[in-house]
C-alpha cells in the first residue's frame, strides 16, 4: 500500500519523520516506495528540526496569527487558520505526485493545539479532493 504521510503539529511531524527513518532503513532498495511527506505546522522552530521531511514539504500556517510560534494548545484557533489556509495548503501537497497513492495518512498528537485543531478539515478536504481514503493516527502525550 502506497500512503501518503502529512504529519500535523509538532507530534505529527515527529512522527512523520520517524516513518520516514524506518522506510529509509528497512525498505529493500528493489522495492517502490515512494516517499510522499508534509509537515504541517504553526509553530516554524518545529517545522525546522525536522531532519527527513523534505524543506519543500514543510508547511508554515497562520503566519499572520501565530507568527510562527504555534498555537499554544488553542485547537479552535488552529481550526480556524486551517479553513482559512486549506486552498493554499492544498496546492502545496498538490505538487507532489498524487496518482500512486492508495490512501494518506495524517499523523497528529492529541495534547497539542495545530494537530488535532486542523486534522479534521484537511482529512476531510483530502478525501473530497482525491477521493482516496483518510486514515488519522493519534497520539496521546506521555
Amino acid at each position: 500500500m502506497r500512503v501518503g504521510i502529512i504529519g500535523i503539529g509538532q507530534a505529527g511531524g515527529r512522527i512523520t519523520d520517524s516513518l520516514l527513518e524506518s522506510v529509509e532503513k528497512n525498505v529493500k532498495v528493489s522495492e517502490k516506495v515512494v516517499p510522499f511527506s508534509f509537515a504541517i505546522n504553526t509553530a516554524k522552530s518545529d517545522l525546522m528540526g525536522l531532519k527527513r521531511v523534505p524543506k519543500k514539504n514543510r508547511i508554515l500556517i497562520g503566519q499572520t496569527t501565530a507568527r510562527g510560534h504555534g498555537v499554544g494548545l488553542k485547537r479552535n484557533v488552529s481550526k480556524r487558520i486551517i479553513k482559512q489556509e486549506l486552498s493554499s495548503v492544498k496546492r502545496e501537497i498538490g505538487t507532489e505526485e498524487t496518482y500512486h497513492l492508495d490512501s494518506f495518512l495524517i499523523a497528529i498528537g492529541l495534547g497539542g493545539g495545530t494537530g488535532s485543531g486542523s486534522a479534521p478539515a484537511l482529512a476531510e478536504e483530502l478525501a473530497d479532493t482525491y477521493e482516496l481514503p483518510v486514515h488519522v493516527i493519534g497520539v496521546l502525550p506521555s
